[in-house]
């Protein structure tokens, strides 16, 4: 199948490019450890699947692109995948923090943030955050329970292996969009990236 110059124009400005800059937003994330879970969402919230990126507006575009690019489509495929499990493994993860009663004494209201926090790995919080001390005076005996419980390792091990694929999916489709913006772009005499409106 040939494709136009209209045809990837379109592709390029509604979901090519928007892709690749979601994907490098998540590598940045990825990069520090981060998941991005959000324990109020059950789910990430910086690490998306290609079709909530895209948005319903253009995801007959994105379609249209799967079946003319099947190295793109499977890519897009794994990234999706690897972000489903590592959301189920965040979330695995938090249910047996809970479970475990970690952090029970801290309040209610405080304890949810401060499991989020721990999966998330994050070490001092900046200034900003209301939690910033509560964060402080817990993190030493929570980061210890998670390493050394034996009851937490399965699903800290889980939530590591997963962060990891994830990662590898992000990178696998990052290096696959840029290959394919830049040939799709070259093959009809296109700037890969058209200057933002003003």
């Amino acid at each position: 199948m040939s494709t136009s110059s209209e045809q990837v124009r379109v592709w390029l400005d509604t979901v090519l490019n928007p892709l690749a800059e979601a994907v490098q937003e998540e590598q940045a994330w990825l990069a520090r450890g981060r998941t991005t879970f959000r324990h109020h969402l059950r789910d990430l919230e910086g690490i998306r699947d290609t079709r909530e990126i895209v948005g319903l507006r253009y995801e007959l575009n994105l379609d249209q692109i799967r079946r003319f690019e099947p190295k793109l489509a499977a890519a897009c495929e794994r990234h999706d995948d690897a972000r489903a499990a590592l959301a189920q493994a965040a979330r695995d993860a938090f249910d047996t923090l809970v479970a475990q009663g970690a952090a029970a004494d801290s309040g209610d209201d405080e304890r949810p943030y401060l499991l989020e926090y721990l999966i998330e790995g994050l070490a001092d919080l900046p200034a900003h955050y209301a939690l910033r001390e509560t964060w402080a005076s817990w993190r030493e005996e929570l980061v210890g329970l998670w390493s050394r419980d034996p009851l937490l390792e399965a699903p800290r091990l889980e939530l590591e292996r997963r962060r990891g694929a994830m990662r590898e999916a992000a990178d696998e489709l990052a290096a696959a969009l840029r290959e394919r913006i830049v040939a799709l772009a070259d093959a009809h005499q296109l700037a890969p990236v058209r200057r933002a409106e003003a």
